[in-house]
């Protein structure tokens, strides 16, 4: 069956033709549908957008308040954890390879309840590459506990100040080998620092190279 068109009055409830402005029995105004029909289409698409911006300043007032929680808390689980990976090279005054290290500078996160800077750093020796190349956070935190010999020790202090690594540069002292021998790391210029290791003095300079992971 076929739909009737038209406009009902609303006084009387004559059904009018479409085109009918007035209603043919009692003369009263008919409602004008597509400014209806367009009023209520607008509002449902108001209502869209509405619900939308609701659901996206809750979520991101959500993931905010959870960063916050994890960070206050110390239990970042992963967060601002890093693990560098460096070939240290090291040369004589003519510019000759003497030695080449392979270490791992590994950050953590702050702990509050350790009381712990996100800048510490625990640094491994690595016997070569391919070994330092695929060691994973797990994995040198593990090494790290089994291996104290191959570990290196950070000297904090005015004079030597902390060790900083970043991709440009290393610099601080370091000691190695259960404190048999340490080496002051200076500032890196056109990839070639300057250095001192006690326990080789020909030992002048020093370059950095990062191991892909």
């Amino acid at each position: 069956m076929n739909k009737i068109q038209g406009k009902v009055c609303l006084k009387c409830g004559t059904l009018n033709p479409q085109t009918q402005v007035s209603c043919i029995n009692c003369g009263t105004l008919l409602p004008d549908n597509k400014k209806s029909n367009d009023f209520n289409n607008s509002d449902r698409t108001g209502n869209h957008k509405l619900s939308a911006i609701t659901l996206g300043i809750v979520g991101t007032v959500m993931v905010i308040l959870v960063c916050y929680g994890l960070i206050t808390n110390g239990n970042l689980k992963g967060l601002y954890q890093s693990l560098t990976k460096l070939e240290l090279i090291y040369y004589n005054k003519q510019h000759k390879i003497m030695k080449t290290q392979y270490v791992g500078f590994r950050s953590y996160p702050y702990s509050k309840k350790n009381k712990t800077p996100s800048t510490l750093q625990r640094i491994l020796v690595y016997p070569n590459q391919n070994e330092l190349k695929n060691v994973s956070l797990k994995s040198f935190d593990e090494e790290y506990k089994e291996y104290p010999q191959r570990r290196g020790e950070v000297v904090n202090g005015p004079q030597h100040g902390k060790i900083k690594v970043t991709h440009e540069w290393l610099r601080g002292r370091v000691l190695f080998e259960n404190r048999k021998y340490y080496i002051d790391y200076g500032e890196l210029k056109n990839g070639l620092g300057k250095c001192t290791v006690s326990n080789n003095p020909q030992i002048k300079f020093f370059s950095v190279r990062f191991v892909a992971y």
